[in-house]
């Protein structure tokens, strides 16, 4: 009679740690901060100061509310042979959930380097000319057969000699309505490297980035005002090499 009460007592104080089992483990907090990175064009000189590279960045958690000053630079990667980098950030809260973002800016080697580039920057808005007619007239002229492969890349193989991922896109240029909310990851005809394995072909297109003349951008863009978007596509593969810009333009009427 004995073992039977105490068997009932160890049943019922398993159930007991069940429970109380369960609601720990559904009261723990598993959602990651997320990171927000507003639209802003950010430029950074090596050897300067972080702080000009968390402009525009902020942080909220679920439960630990506001996190923008818990937000770390992880590593900033320069692009060869361009001036720009890509800079990861992240943020932990108290659970030990990591959220993370990235964005593109303008990058310098040194402070020389970047008055140069503002110098070009300024000569190229002098010289663009203020009509837009110049634009449209190689369209315009073009045999009206040539038309409707305008913008099309050439079937040629890719060349991926510069042991870096290579961004292929479907069209260089394309038209769209104004209103128009379109995601620029169907633009992507492929993004190829050397390394052909499954984990590193899904690396790459979980890690790419997007600007919207010049600005970091999401997947999806709403088309709001007519004129012309250049968008160019970078991405990493999973050995921390890091593609040239592949660049196309919607034109948007």
């Amino acid at each position: 009679m004995k073992q039977r009460v105490v068997a009932l007592v160890l049943l019922a104080s398993c159930a007991v740690l069940g429970v109380a089992a369960f609601f720990i483990s559904g009261a723990k907090d598993k959602k990651a901060p997320k990171i927000t990175v507003s639209e802003a064009k950010v430029s950074y000189i090596e050897g300067d100061s972080h702080d000009s590279l968390l402009e525009g960045i902020s942080a909220k958690d679920n439960r630990d509310g506001n996190l923008t000053d818990k937000v770390f630079i992880d590593r900033i990667i320069p692009m060869a042979g361009n001036e720009k980098a890509i800079v990861y950030y992240a943020v932990t809260d108290k659970s030990h959930n990591v959220g993370t973002a990235k964005r593109i800016v303008a990058y310098y080697k040194d402070a020389e380097a970047a008055k140069n580039a503002g110098a070009e920057d300024n000569a190229a808005a002098k010289e663009e000319p203020a009509s837009t007619e110049v634009n449209a007239s190689p369209e315009a002229q073009a045999p009206e057969e040539n038309k409707a492969q305008a913008g099309v890349y050439p079937p040629d193989p890719l060349d991926l000699s510069a042991g870096k991922p290579v961004v292929q896109l479907k069209q260089q240029e394309v038209t769209e309505a104004v209103g128009t909310t379109v995601n620029l990851m169907d633009y992507i005809n492929t993004i190829a490297d050397t390394d052909t394995s499954n984990e590193n072909h899904n690396y790459m297109y979980s890690h790419v980035s997007i600007t919207v003349n010049g600005v970091q951008n999401t997947s999806q863009l709403t088309l709001s005002q007519a004129g012309e978007y250049e968008i160019a596509y970078f991405s990493g593969n999973m050995h921390g090499a890091v593609s040239d810009p592949t660049v196309m333009k919607i034109i948007v009427q």
